[in-house]
């Protein structure tokens, strides 16, 4: 029987048992973002991960890595979270651990400068490892040195 989230059993011996369910992390609403998303050579953007948990608590580490591509560069010292946690940059990874908890919300953070003249189109990519609880991936895409293009306004009567 199930009531108010215990679950009760009775045992071959008559004993009754009680067994109250813990809720289960939910980080489904987790995202990555950036500001600005339209970048040239030598402006910083800000990555930002929110993680976002619905559900129990996380009862472990929680592992986050930022993924640059090589046209960005990580800007040392500009990593922040919004809870205690460790960050080790190495190339164009940078890695947060941390333990969230109870925390519905955290905000993970990192500037990047542009580091190319070349026209296109990135990706950040983030994989947040939450032990048992799984892996979740997202990505952000940026526009790196974009061209301004005005058409002919043309009027007709």
């Amino acid at each position: 029987v199930i009531i108010n989230g215990t679950i009760y059993w009775k045992s071959i011996d008559g004993a009754i048992t009680a067994l109250r369910a813990q809720s289960i992390p939910d980080l489904g609403a987790s995202t990555l973002s950036a500001s600005p998303l339209a970048l040239r050579l030598g402006i910083s953007t800000t990555v930002t991960f929110t993680l976002r948990n619905g559900g129990g608590p996380l009862t472990g580490k929680a592992v986050l890595t930022f993924t640059l591509p090589s046209e960005l560069e990580y800007v040392p010292g500009s990593a922040y979270s919004t809870i205690t946690g460790t960050f080790t940059p190495t190339g164009n990874r940078v890695i947060w651990i941390g333990l969230p908890g109870a925390a519905s919300e955290v905000n993970i953070r990192l500037g990047a400068n542009v580091e190319t003249s070349d026209p296109g189109g990135v990706d950040v990519n983030a994989q947040l490892d939450a032990g048992l609880v799984g892996v979740l991936t997202r990505s952000v895409t940026l526009v790196l040195n974009g061209q301004s293009v005005y058409l002919p306004l043309i009027l007709r009567q």
